[in-house]
């Protein structure tokens, strides 16, 4: 890619041209040779006039009338209002690109391609004299190592898209790197195409480096953590965290943003039954510190949407996935596994890894923007859950409950222990409600808005024990 033009409006031009938003100078190339080429090696274009976008004027020493094989102009009629979104990094050099709309032919309006297609490069192609070509996005993924990223990260590989993604220890990026392998062993480029940098969400300076090259933004960093003494790693991860993120996404005009959130993040008051996205968060009920925190970084992410960031949110429940046995669902798994004596006796929401990962795909890719999606497919009791993962890993089942009044006599003697500094708190009367809450959730607009289905969850827990089977 070597010049380009974003047009605000064309007040001297008439027809189908007066449509065109962008334009482009492409120099033509298989995929390999462009590769190949050198940093400030590239061809250059001298242009005396371009607000003709098909039919820009050369300047004097301009070869691009002299070499018309090698050298493709393109005006594009935008497929939405928001072309400019995918052209902002033109402002970088040597960045895969994704643009959208209508292609015209170099030598004018008059002679419009009525065969001109997209076709992707990565999969090789013979030096473009057919008018085809293609643009391609660059996915950011924070969040890389975790459960959550990670799975995105492969979905993107599988589909040879372009990705960045964050990590901030390489004990965690060897993790991800192993999971990769055990999970597509066929295909050891699926990690290495992947442009990792090494990140924390509150380093503005090794931030803007990265979002500087993003055109779409999938945020699935977080602290997890339902720890009192957590509080103010999980404000700051959370809340400000995501601030940055959004900022930086709106300082570098990325496309749209998809953002994994939580239930805990809805807040809705105990009396409702059913929850669903119309329900609002209660303030005058007392939440866990997670709770607050995600529920702060959801507000985060819907300022940066009155600014004009295209966003998507999803709320999952419980998400249950296999490979990440030492975090969230994982870690669950692997204590039943090693014997769990007591269970809760509320009420919990539970979702398939896989489709959270398909969700958040197909909405990244869809026109949709500025809604929230619950992903919960099945409610069920936190017993019969522990129960059906004892049962899938063919291990015994926790054998006592824990009743509102055995959490509360822990909550004192965690209390009284905290007082007399002989350990960090851990309980508070959020997590405790929580715990024993009877509240359910509607998972159901996303079906109705998607082609989507849910796994049957009986069928995820058979893979995870299967899964886990192998790991240990």
């Amino acid at each position: 890619l070597i010049s380009s033009a974003i047009y605000d409006s064309h007040p001297d031009i008439d027809g189908i041209e007066s449509a065109m938003g962008a334009a482009v100078i492409i120099h033509t190339m298989t995929w390999s040779e462009a590769e190949s080429v050198e940093e400030g090696s590239a061809g250059r274009v001298s242009l005396k006039d371009w607000s003709s976008p098909v039919n820009p004027t050369e300047a004097v020493g301009s070869k691009i009338s002299e070499n018309e094989d090698e050298w493709e102009v393109i005006g594009l009629i935008p497929g939405s209002e928001n072309i400019a979104n995918g052209l902002n990094v033109l402002e970088h050099w040597h960045q895969p690109i994704e643009l959208s709309g209508y292609i015209l032919e170099t030598d004018g309006v008059s002679t419009v391609s009525e065969t001109c297609e997209l076709i992707d490069f990565s999969e090789g192609n013979q030096k473009s004299k057919s008018k085809k070509c293609t643009f391609v996005l660059m996915i950011l993924v924070t969040g890389g190592t975790g459960m959550v990223g990670a799975h995105v990260l492969l979905a993107c590989a599988k589909k040879n898209l372009p990705t960045l993604a964050i990590y901030r220890t390489k004990t965690r990026l060897e993790l991800v790197d192993r999971f990769f392998k055990r999970v597509a062993p066929q295909n050891p480029e699926y990690f290495d195409q992947i442009q990792w940098h090494q990140a924390d969400l509150n380093d503005l300076v090794k931030l803007d480096e990265v979002f500087a090259k993003a055109t779409k933004v999938y945020h699935c960093a977080a602290k997890v953590s339902f720890a009192e003494h957590h509080t103010e790693k999980l404000l700051k991860t959370n809340i400000e965290g995501t601030a940055n993120v959004v900022n930086l996404s709106l300082k570098y005009k990325v496309e749209k943003f998809a953002f994994v959130s939580s239930i805990a993040a809805l807040g809705v008051e105990p009396a409702v039954p059913l929850v669903n996205e119309e329900h609002l968060w209660n303030s005058n009920e007392s939440h866990t510190p997670y709770a607050y925190s995600k529920f702060g970084a959801e507000l985060e992410v819907w300022r940066a949407s009155q600014e004009g960031l295209d966003v998507v949110i999803v709320n999952p429940g419980i998400i249950l996935g296999s490979h990440f046995w030492e975090r969230s669902s994982g870690n669950l798994i692997k204590r039943v596994a090693q014997r769990m004596w007591f269970y809760p006796t509320g009420n919990v929401g539970i979702v398939a890894l896989d489709d959270v990962v398909t969700v958040l795909v197909k909405l990244m890719e869809s026109p949709l923007k500025n809604k929230r999606f619950i992903l919960v497919a099945k409610n069920l009791k936190y017993k019969k859950l522990i129960f059906k993962i004892a049962q899938v890993l063919d291990v015994k089942k926790p054998k006592f409950s824990l009743s509102k009044t055995l959490l509360y006599l822990l909550y004192i003697l965690d209390k009284t222990i905290y007082a007399i500094g002989l350990k960090k708190s851990f309980l508070n009367r959020a997590t405790i409600k929580s715990l024993c809450s009877e509240q359910q959730y509607d998972g159901s607009k996303i079906e109705k808005t998607l082609d989507f289905t849910y796994e049957d969850s009986d069928l995820t827990l058979e893979k995870i024990g299967e899964n886990y089977k192998t790991y240990f």
